[in-house]
């Protein structure tokens, strides 16, 4: 089972997340995380919200399929496992 979060900034995703993960004991990730470690990567400003919004919207306008892959690949799951992915934000 993967459960994803989604909302805007601020509204409680990484909390909710956290919580269900520790009655559950299923392993959690945020997509937050992931593109944080991509703009890492490419040497982007890692700290400005905007440069991490853009960078999210530009990964899932080029290829939504595989910005949800590697995002798991990320998060080190493996198919069946569960899995909690917060911050889910692009459509």
């Amino acid at each position: 089972m993967i459960i994803t979060l989604a909302g805007p900034i601020g509204s409680g995703k990484s909390t909710l997340a956290r919580a269900i993960a520790a009655a559950s004991g299923a392993p959690s990730a945020g997509f937050g995380d992931y593109v944080r470690s991509l703009a890492a990567e490419r040497g982007l400003d890692v700290e400005r919200r905007q440069v991490l919004q853009d960078l999210g919207h530009e990964l899932v306008q080029a290829d939504a399929r595989a910005f949800l892959d590697g995002a798991l690949a990320w998060s080190g799951h493996a198919p069946g496992q569960d899995l909690l992915l917060d911050g889910l934000r692009h459509v």
